[in-house]
């Protein structure tokens, strides 16, 4: 995403970024308009990746190469008008590949790994081009399928007509693609991309906030938005809590109740504190024994309470197998709370 004069020039990955995260987008428009600066983040198993990408980018090349066919490569990383010109410049002359092309129309632009050259028809002449990208992943992924969709786009309005199809190569296929109709994710695809259009226009990347995604594993802003989810102790802290029930306390919003970790508690008082264990058993605990018994989190926990203290749990959190004599003082402090309190069968 990047501001040009008052516009914002997008491309395949910020579609690809708002389809696994507004957020992303968000504060990729943030840093576009000088609000955030672009965060430093290196992570050397995405470097490695990185190279392993480019590498099979260049076998594959170098595979169309030995079939004979006429290869033009364009230069640079960016798009400009230079490298679109050469772009355009190669498919008009009906070069058989055009690899790093540079594409661009009403704002969005892209680099498509490869553009090959198919005999039908075109604005160009006897030929058009489809677009090839090429993968490491097993099993391609819907942002993968989006980005070809909008190289396919880019094409249709540089040649005059869609593509047809549109390709992903793996390393592992003897550099045979695998073939996708581009009209079979067509009208989703601009589905995405009018409400990214539309998410920007309402300046709705205001509103957003960083829940935690699948994508934030690979995420250049994972840190920043780590940073922010404990700073506001977000429920997506408590231990194996799920989406679904995040949700429903969300949207249930019991009045005067608050709801967080127990570190968020600290120092504060309720007439009623009930504490969920949120595990069914001390090896299902995702911190381990320690963690789970914690006398400090207990004592938290339940001291909260002005009048009535509710633990919500497994009756196996109660049955743990002590090793060792520091287990059994953890499990201990439970075992108390046990014999002191009334149990509710629900």
């Amino acid at each position: 995403m990047k501001l040009v004069g008052n516009s914002v020039e997008l491309s395949a990955s910020d579609l690809v970024g708002f389809l696994n995260c507004p957020h992303l987008s968000a504060l990729d428009r943030a840093v576009a308009k000088g609000a955030l600066p672009k965060p430093k983040v290196w992570d050397p198993l995405l470097e490695i990746l990185r190279e392993r990408g480019a590498a099979h980018e260049q076998n594959y090349i170098e595979h169309l190469r030995k079939a004979g066919l006429e290869v033009a490569r364009i230069d640079g990383v960016d798009v400009t008008q230079q490298e679109i010109a050469q772009t355009l410049a190669a498919m008009t002359k009906g070069t058989a590949v055009i690899a790093q092309g540079a594409l661009e129309h009403g704002g969005w632009v892209g680099r498509a790994d490869i553009l090959r050259r198919v005999e039908v028809a075109s604005a160009l002449g006897a030929w058009s081009y489809e677009a090839i990208d090429t993968k490491l992943a097993r099993e391609t992924k819907a942002g993968a399928v989006l980005q070809l969709c909008l190289y396919s786009d880019l094409l249709a309005q540089a040649q005059g007509i869609a593509p047809e199809h549109m390709y992903v190569v793996v390393p592992w296929s003897d550099f045979e693609p695998q073939k996708y109709r581009f009209a079979d994710y067509a009208a989703y695809y601009r589905k995405v991309k009018r409400a990214l259009l539309q998410f920007l226009a309402d300046k709705q990347d205001e509103q957003t906030y960083p829940d935690p995604k699948e994508h934030c594993d690979i995420c250049r802003w994972r840190v920043d938005c780590d940073k922010r989810r404990r700073a506001d102790d977000h429920l997506c802290l408590v231990a194996n809590i799920s989406k679904l029930q995040i949700s429903e306390l969300k949207q249930r919003k019991i009045p005067g109740a608050r709801v967080g970790t127990v570190d968020k508690f600290q120092g504060q008082e309720a007439p009623i504190a009930i504490y969920s264990t949120a595990t069914s058993s001390h090896a299902d605990a995702p911190r381990g024994m320690e963690f789970l018994y914690s006398l400090n989190r207990l004592n938290v926990a339940t001291s909260r309470a002005k009048c009535l203290s509710i633990m919500i749990s497994s009756p196996r959190i109660f049955e743990a197998e002590c090793r060792t004599p520091r287990q059994i003082q953890l499990a201990n402090a439970f075992c108390g709370f046990l014999e002191m309190a009334r149990t509710l069968s629900l």
